[in-house]
């Protein structure tokens, strides 16, 4: 027994960009662990994402993205009828960028149009201290930067979570 269990963490262990990734399945469910190291610290903290590194390297992207980092107050909008993934996808985001160890932003979900109290934000709403991530509709999988607004565009809501994952790794500065 204990060498399957030993095989197993074998075959789910894997490197990508320099940093150690463990695949955990819970049920159904199926994340990816890495150890990220906050302020010098001597032991790693573990953060998680959903999809495999290695899925997301064909998701191309503008360099300039790690520039939203530099906002004191991030809305990640969606459009009016978005459904519960691209909730997720929100919740994925906001959980790095508003986490204290890490940046501390101060992350807002929004809407494109009006929606009951959420705010209306859309990459007009970009200035000094205001950033703007909108997921949106797109015919590929894609990560761009336009006057300030990261543009977050897949062709279903299911690439979303995808995309969210991306632009955490490339914050995090795994993805080069």
């Amino acid at each position: 027994f204990i060498f399957r269990d030993v095989k197993e963490i074998d075959n789910n262990s894997f490197t990508y960009n320099n940093v150690d990734f463990t695949k955990i399945r819970d049920g159904n469910i199926i994340r990816y662990s890495f150890p990220i190291y906050i302020n010098n610290a001597e032991e790693p903290i573990t953060a998680e994402i959903r999809n495999n590194p290695n899925d997301l390297k064909s998701i191309p992207y503008d360099t300039d993205i790690r520039s939203i980092l530099t906002k004191p107050h991030i809305y990640i909008t969606m459009e009016k009828n978005a459904t519960g993934l691209a909730v997720a996808a929100y919740t994925e985001m906001k959980f790095y960028l508003g986490n204290p160890a890490l940046w501390s932003i101060n992350v807002t979900g929004a809407f494109t149009e009006p929606v009951s109290t959420y705010a209306v934000k859309t990459c007009t709403d970009v200035d000094r201290k205001t950033g703007i991530i909108w997921l949106t509709q797109g015919t590929e999988e894609r990560i761009s930067m336009n006057q300030g607004c990261v543009i977050l565009a897949g062709p279903t809501e299911e690439s979303y979570l995808r995309l969210a994952d991306k632009l955490n790794l490339i914050l995090l500065g795994i993805e080069p």
